[in-house]
Formats: C-alpha cells, sequence, structure tokens
C-alpha cells in the first residue's frame, strides 16, 4: 500500500511538471527511489519528456524499462511525432516486437496529423488486418491534405460507407480537440458506437486520460464494450481507483470486464488482490486465466500456475505455449517437454519455445533433432538454433546457421555476436559488429565484456565511452572490469558516475565492487557497507560471503565467524572454505576440521565435486603434524 502511494505521489508530480529542470530533478528522485525499476511510472516520463520537447530524455527513460509492454512503445512513438521526429517514429514502429490494430492506426494517425499522406497510406496498405477506424483515419489524412480526390476514392473502397465516411472527425488524430468532434458529429445524420469505442482505446494507448473520459461521458449510448473499454484503459495505466469506479457503475458484466481489473492488479503487482477478483469471476474465460498463469510464473508460483491451468474448461493454443514459456523461464526443462507432449497440437511458437528451452539448457542432440522436424521455421526458430550452437561452443555451425537464414533481426545479430565475443574471437567478433545494420547497446556491451575477459582494460574502456547508449549491463560490465584487473578505487568511481547518470546500481553492481574490495581489507570493507547503505541495497548471499572472505584474508577470524551465525542465510560450501583458507586458521585444528567438515556436508551444485575442502584440510593436518 505504500509502494502505490509513492507510485501515486510522483505520477502526480510528473503530471504537474511544468519545465525541463523539474522533470530531470523528479526523474533523478525516482531512480534512486524504490520505484526505479516501476514501468508505470518510467512510461509516464516518457510522455513528460515528450510533451517538454526533451526526445532525447524520453528515449533515456524508454531504454530504461526492462520488460517493455506495447504501452511503452506507443509512448516513445508518440514522442518523437509531437517532436515532429517523424522518421524515428516510423523507425521505433518497425523496431516494435509485436503491433496489434491500436498501434497500427496510432501510426496512420501521427502521419495523418503531420500532412504525411502518402505514408499514411502506404502504412494503411501494408495493414494484415483494418477496422472502421483505420477507414476514418485515412479518410481523415487524404481530407487534411486537401486531396479531396483521394479522398472519395478512398471513401469508396471503405466498407460500412454509410456510417464509417460520416464518422471521419472521431478519427482524425488524437489531438483533435473535443468540442470540434461533437460539432461535426452533431452535424451527422447518424453515428457508430463502434468509432467511439476505437477513439477511446487510441487515446487510451497514448496516455490521454481526460480526453477519453471526456469522450465516454459525453457519448449518448455505450454498449458493453463502451464500458470495458474504459475499464481497460485506466487499468493499463494503474489508475485502479477510477477503474473500481466505472466497474461497479456498469449495467452489467461479461468476463472481459473482470480481465481488465485483473490484468490492472497484475501490472501494479497486486497478485494477491488479482487472484481475489480470478477467484470472484463467475466464469473464467482463457484469456483471464492465461494472464494468471503469466504473472504466477513471474511470481515463481508453478505450482498455483500448474493448478490453474489444469482447471480451465478450455484451452487454446495461447494458454498451452503460456505453459510452456512459463516452464522455460524458470529452467523446469523436463516439464517443458512434458508439457509439449500433452500438447493436442503446435504451433510455431510451441515449437520455438520448446527449442528456445534447449538452448537454454545446453541440450544440442535433441535441438538439432527438433530444428530438422518443425514444419515451419521462422527468424526465432534459426535464433535459438544459433544461441544453441553457440553455446555448446560449435561456432562453425552456428555461423552457418546464421549466414543461411533468410533475414535477420538485432536478436539474430546479437546472438551470433555473443557466441564469438564468449568464444574471445576478436576478429570475427569485431568482424560481425561492423556488418550489423544498427549496433544497439547490447552489441556494444558484447564487445566491451570481450575485452574485459581478455584483460583488455584500455579497449573496453573506449568501447564503453564510444556508447552512444547506455545500459545498467554495460556499466556492470566496466565495473567488474575494473575489479577483475585489481582496481577497486576506480570501480568505487564508476559506481557513483552511473548512479549520478541516473543508473542504480544494483546487487551485481556492488558484488563486483566488494570482489575488488575483499581483497583492501577493513577499508573495503567499510566503504562497501556504505555502498550498500546509499543505494538502499539488502546484501545478498553472494555479499556476505565475499564479506567473510575478506574477513579471513584480515585475519579477523572472529568477526568473520560471528557473522556467519548472525547472517539471514545458511552458509554453503564456498563459505566454509573462505575459513578454511584463512591465514593462522590452522592454529586451531578443531576449528579447522569443523569448517572442513561443514564444507564437505552442505554440498550445491555449484560447489559438487570440489576438492579444496580436502585438500585445505589435508594441509593443515601436515602442518599440524
Amino acid at each position: 500500500m505504500n509502494a502505490l502511494r509513492g507510485q501515486d505521489r510522483f505520477h502526480k508530480l510528473l503530471k504537474e511538471c511544468k519545465n525541463y529542470t523539474d522533470a530531470k530533478r523528479l526523474h533523478a528522485h525516482i531512480v534512486h527511489s524504490d520505484h526505479c525499476d516501476n514501468r508505470f511510472l518510467a512510461n509516464t516520463m516518457i510522455q513528460v519528456y515528450g510533451r517538454l520537447g526533451s526526445v532525447e530524455d524520453a528515449s533515456q527513460a524508454f531504454m530504461g524499462i526492462r520488460q517493455l509492454n506495447l504501452y511503452s512503445w506507443s509512448l516513445m512513438i508518440h514522442a518523437y511525432a509531437q517532436n515532429g521526429h517523424l522518421e524515428s517514429a516510423r523507425n521505433m514502429f518497425d523496431a516494435m516486437p509485436k503491433r496489434d490494430l491500436v498501434t497500427f492506426n496510432a501510426m496512420i494517425t501521427v502521419y495523418a496529423h503531420h500532412g504525411n499522406h502518402v505514408e499514411a497510406k502506404e502504412l494503411f496498405d501494408s495493414m494484415p488486418e483494418r477496422n472502421v477506424l483505420s477507414w476514418i483515419i485515412l479518410v481523415a489524412a487524404f481530407t487534411q491534405s486537401g486531396k479531396m480526390e483521394d479522398t472519395f476514392q478512398v471513401f469508396n473502397q471503405a466498407s460500412s460507407v454509410n456510417i464509417t465516411s460520416r464518422n471521419t472527425v472521431f478519427g482524425v488524430n488524437h489531438s483533435m480537440l473535443l468540442l470540434e468532434a461533437k460539432e461535426a458529429a452533431a452535424k451527422m445524420p447518424e453515428w457508430n458506437v463502434v468509432s467511439c469505442n476505437e477513439m477511446i482505446a487510441v487515446n487510451a494507448r497514448i496516455g490521454h486520460l481526460e480526453d477519453v473520459k471526456n469522450l465516454f461521458d459525453w457519448m449518448p449510448q455505450r454498449t458493453l464494450v463502451s464500458w470495458n473499454t474504459m475499464i481497460q484503459a485506466y487499468s493499463d495505466h494503474s489508475n485502479l481507483k477510477e477503474a473500481y469506479d466505472v466497474f461497479n457503475r456498469i449495467p452489467e458484466r461479461d468476463a472481459i470486464t473482470f480481465a481488465a481489473i485483473l490484468s490492472g492488479h497484475v501490472e501494479t503487482g497486486e497478485m494477491d488482490k488479482a487472484q481475489s477478483m480470478f477467484e470472484l469471476m463467475p466464469q473464467k474465460d482463457t484469456i483471464s486465466s492465461t494472464l494468471m498463469i503469466r504473472a504466477l510464473f513471474h511470481r515463481s508460483d508453478t505450482e498455483l500456475a500448474k493448478r490453474i491451468f489444469d482447471e480451465m474448461d478450455g484451452r487454446d493454443p495461447i494458454s498451452w505455449n503460456a505453459m510452456l514459456a512459463g516452464f522455460t523461464e524458470k529452467f523446469h526443462f523436463q516439464n517443458v517437454q512434458q508439457m509439449f507432449d500433452r500438447m493436442p497440437r503446435w504451433d510455431v511458437i510451441s515449437w520455438n519455445t520448446l527449442i528456445t528451452a534447449y538452448a537454454e539448457s545446453g541440450n544440442l542432440h535433441d535441438g538439432k533433432i527438433l530444428f530438422e522436424a518443425m514444419p515451419h521455421r521462422d527468424i526465432v526458430s534459426h535464433n535459438a538454433m544459433v544461441a544453441l550452437y553457440s553455446r555448446n561452443g560449435q561456432l562453425e555451425d552456428a555461423d552457418a546457421t546464421f549466414e543461411n537464414m533468410p533475414k535477420w533481426d538485432d536478436v539474430s545479430w546479437n546472438t551470433i555476436l555473443q557466441g564469438y565475443s564468449s568464444a574471445g574471437n576478436i576478429p570475427r567478433a569485431h568482424g560481425i559488429f561492423q556488418r550489423m545494420p544498427e549496433r544497439g547497446v547490447v552489441a556494444w556491451t558484447c564487445l566491451l565484456s570481450m575485452h574485459a575477459q581478455l584483460g583488455h582494460l584500455d579497449r573496453a574502456r573506449e568501447l564503453f565511452d564510444a556508447m552512444p547508449i547506455k545500459s545498467i549491463v554495460s556499466w556492470n560490465s566496466i565495473v567488474a572490469a575494473y575489479s577483475q584487473a585489481g582496481d577497486p578505487a576506480s570501480a568505487i568511481a564508476l559506481v557513483e558516475s552511473m548512479a549520478l547518470e541516473g543508473f542504480r546500481p544494483d546487487e551485481i553492481t556492488l558484488l563486483s565492487v566488494l570482489a575488488a574490495r575483499g581483497h583492501a581489507g577493513e577499508q573495503g570493507l567499510r566503504e562497501f557497507g556504505l555502498a550498500i547503505a546509499a543505494h538502499g541495497l539488502a546484501p545478498s548471499k553472494n555479499h556476505y560471503s565475499c564479506i567473510i572472505n575478506a574477513l579471513a584474508r584480515a585475519g579477523r577470524i572472529r568477526d568473520a565467524e560471528e557473522l556467519i551465525a548472525a547472517m539471514p542465510f545458511a552458509p554453503d560450501a564456498e563459505t566454509w572454505a573462505a575459513l578454511l583458507g584463512a591465514p593462522n586458521y590452522h592454529e586451531s585444528l578443531e576449528k579447522a576440521a569443523m569448517a572442513a567438515k561443514n564444507a564437505m556436508e552442505v554440498e550445491s551444485p555449484l560447489t559438487r565435486g570440489l576438492s579444496a575442502p580436502y585438500v585445505m584440510l589435508s594441509n593443515l593436518c601436515c602442518y599440524e603434524s
């Protein structure tokens, strides 16, 4: 509840920002708060920066979102468009991993608003499907450009001409004054509630909720679709109070009504409320069930996800594929195979999910068989196969698969680049990098990490400084490079710089610093403690292990033992081995024997088969003799 209040407070302040300086200051506060990863606030920042004319900062906010949704993409497109960067808006549209009907209509609206009727028509012709609003917007584009001959030509092609043509006013563009729409609509002999519903959806997608509400309140007649569209609009923007207000006033409800509220709780991470709403549903449709399954997997509640799936009355390919994707995401590869075998039929997504699971698990044998057996392969299938070959060190096969692909996307280029970078093949990695049509932050980070791993610190820093856009992964890579090179001072300085640049250090950042500072004794521990406090991070198990290792190296055995007893995690083999490697620990053979015994008993998948505890204990016994 406190988190939601904090979110609402920041959202209100962002909406009230009148100038760039205030927006930047508020953005910095959010970045250094518990809401640094809040997608809703990040989307709002894109909208604010776009309104204030700073597309660079809008792009930075966009790049900082870990899990982009369609709304994030739409806002960035709108930010470019409203500042006159139509080419960048179109590039962003083309880069979207998934586009729906509303997205196409919004992009055509951008062209219509700027009088680019030719581009609007080209995009319209490329649409896989069209609805009433698609025709309305195109008619408006030609009308605004004064191309009346083209207007009538499109008009005559449209279906439902008697209503659609007269409803042009509703789809002209998202920034049209509502008053103008009302005046024109009042002169129309008839109107179409579908067009109003579509206009609500488009305005909701670009964040104009006030216009959405005004249009909804004005509508002389509303259908269940109108009510559901309003609830979904508020839920998509995490305005659950308003969503519930509409929900409580709706004259009738269906499964989509409940699903709209449900999606709002899922979006804000309120899984307990989402589950309660799900249980209240009189009929649990496949859409709501699938939404819950995905959310539960994201929360790592695989058992409840399986139960909901097993209780579903009707399962469609989307729900089956959601289970496959969930098990793959959680590395439950045996369950992925079992689920795949249970499916009544497979589509290309099912095949791709299974081959992705094979790639994640490194199962080259079964992956190759599956790839050959696929009835249809798309770019995702080929990308997974390139990744599978690369992770198994078979770069020639990975390269052959890559070169034989009918087309490449960003994932294709980054996957083959990652393969060569991980193998330390500098000439081939740089060759791929130079061939890439567009080099994003992932590609730059691949090269940076490769040179860092090879000890080329100066080259890694050159690449880092040359990066046009940086991510948290880029910062962590360069921090780790300096840590591994034994330069903790530079690593600490970079951590402070990344915070000033708006990137909040995470556990990986501080673990890298601690690994370097662990050799610096008490001073390093003190600086790390200050870093933990400054960035509000709770130390992880790995952090504790590094601190114990540092204490042991400094000869502070008693402090290390007390920390092991007090830490909120059960000590593992690495923890006990750190004590065994401490100077002068051999002075107490009884303690050393106990530490070695614990290290051998507390076995983990990562430490299974390690001989270090046995060797250390043997050395201690020899010393005692």
